[in-house]
């Protein structure tokens, strides 16, 4: 029987960013707007613009390695935590 649900598995990573603060503004009155979150907006508008962009399809084709310049903020553990104490 087929699931009535499509359930996407994905891995995250945080990140850290900074932007304008108009450009904070907006994107937390889109997600208002959107009935979601911040996070969301910026993934969804993010495929939408890979999606559509030939040339950096292309350019993803041509360079397989692509420089890391948003690193993976690896979090904490608690164990580490309490060493540190």
């Amino acid at each position: 029987m087929a699931s009535l649900l499509n359930i996407r598995i994905s891995s995250k990573a945080n990140v850290q960013l900074s932007l304008e603060d108009s450009t904070r503004q907006k994107l937390n009155g889109y997600a208002a707007f959107s009935g979601g979150t911040p996070e969301a907006v910026i993934e969804s508008a993010l495929e939408y613009v890979f999606s559509r962009d030939k040339e950096f399809s292309s350019f993803l084709e041509s360079n397989p390695t692509i420089p890391e310049f948003l690193v993976p903020i690896v979090p904490r553990t608690r164990a580490a935590n309490k060493a540190k104490q």
